[in-house]
């Protein structure tokens, strides 16, 4: 038995979580609030309209055979953001993602 196994026996025993079990808690806490804030935000009309502009602006945007690498690396940094945000906006409405991306989530 390796010392890790051996501390993670003992935390067992006294109930006390991990640090990587405080961690996983910490990030689930940070994903709800996030999840929220993005549906008070972006949940309402004009907050889906923005949400959808910025798909337009990112994620439906195709860069030609010229584009250099930071290009690409920066629009994929911007897709990924736009990707965070309406998965957010989704959990916290408690909305499919297909439907919010196509706008078909509730209005106001």
């Amino acid at each position: 038995m390796s010392w890790e196994d051996r501390e993670k026996a003992t935390r067992a025993r006294r109930g006390s979580p991990s640090e990587e079990e405080r961690r996983a808690a910490a990030e689930a806490r940070a994903n709800a609030e996030m999840a929220r804030l993005c549906a008070a935000v972006f949940g309402t009309g004009q907050g889906r309209e923005l949400l959808a502009a910025l798909r337009r602006r990112t994620k439906d945007r195709v860069l030609g055979p010229d584009a250099t690498v930071s290009a690409l690396f920066h629009i994929e940094g911007q897709r990924q953001l736009v990707h965070a945000l309406e998965t957010w906006t989704a959990d916290g409405t408690r909305t499919d993602l297909s439907d919010l991306r196509a706008g078909l989530a509730g209005t106001d």
